[in-house]
């Protein structure tokens, strides 16, 4: 379905009953769908990240003055760099140890470090991150025994992001830029997500200076295949003319 219009006006949602038709995104596994195409600084429901997905896992934002510089626009959910953050009103709960995190994200600034764009922990603060950190994508793991920081090459501000880890303790890693599977640059894969608990939150790094505009978030509890980031690719370009 290509960019729904009332007239000259975008339509970003149709939905049918409680069923979401438009957009249609892989639907597979999608625990949590956040999108910030259709809320403003003047909604009455701003400070509240609703969960398109069906699945109540809400977020709350916290700190947002909701202004140009920290809040909604129509490049999406800006964050100031300072003390915005986003944080789970319910813990998502996954029925698969395999996860696949996928981010929309714009006007970075490269030169800011530890800009965690999304932070998941779970009851015993094992927690993995998709983070800009050296002007790179940094995929951050920390599960109480080993912790790593492996990096990817980001070259553009904005940019449509997928990581998908599988859950045993062989742990497979891949991280898809623009739709595009894109190779390691440093770090090693030496550190797994199998002893997470089944429930995550997000919740706000205690070194957090986010400075990027979110439009989107979804999260699913198993390994989306190349043809389905591309998938959800083209539907966010067409939507945010990425």
């Amino acid at each position: 379905m290509t960019q729904v219009k009332l007239g000259d006006k975008n339509i970003p949602f149709i939905y049918q009953g409680n069923k979401l038709l438009y957009p249609n995104p892989v639907k597979d596994g999608l625990m949590l769908y956040y999108d910030m195409k259709a809320t403003s600084n003047n909604s009455q429901y701003k400070d509240t990240l609703k969960d398109i997905s069906g699945n109540n896992n809400d977020a709350t934002l916290k700190n947002f003055n909701f202004t140009s510089e920290s809040g909604y626009s129509d490049k999406g959910l800006k964050f100031d760099g300072v003390d915005d953050h986003i944080t789970s009103v319910n813990s998502i709960k996954r029925n698969s140890k395999d996860i696949s995190i996928e981010l929309n994200i714009g006007d970075i600034d490269k030169s800011k470090n530890w800009q965690y764009l999304v932070y998941l922990r779970d009851a015993n603060l094992k927690q993995m991150s998709v983070l800009i950190h050296g002007g790179m994508l940094d995929v951050h793991i920390a599960n109480d025994t080993t912790t790593q920081h492996t990096y990817y090459s980001i070259s553009e501000l904005n940019k449509h992001i997928t990581v998908t880890l599988t859950g045993g303790t062989d742990m497979t890693q891949n991280v898809y830029v623009d739709g595009n599977k894109v190779n390691l640059l440093s770090g090693t894969i030496n550190s797994n997500i199998s002893n997470f608990l089944n429930e995550l939150n997000i919740a706000k790094a205690y070194n957090d200076t986010n400075k990027s505009s979110l439009k989107s978030i979804k999260i699913y509890d198993r390994i989306l295949t190349d043809q389905e980031v591309q998938h959800n690719y083209k539907l966010e370009k067409e939507r945010w003319g990425l």
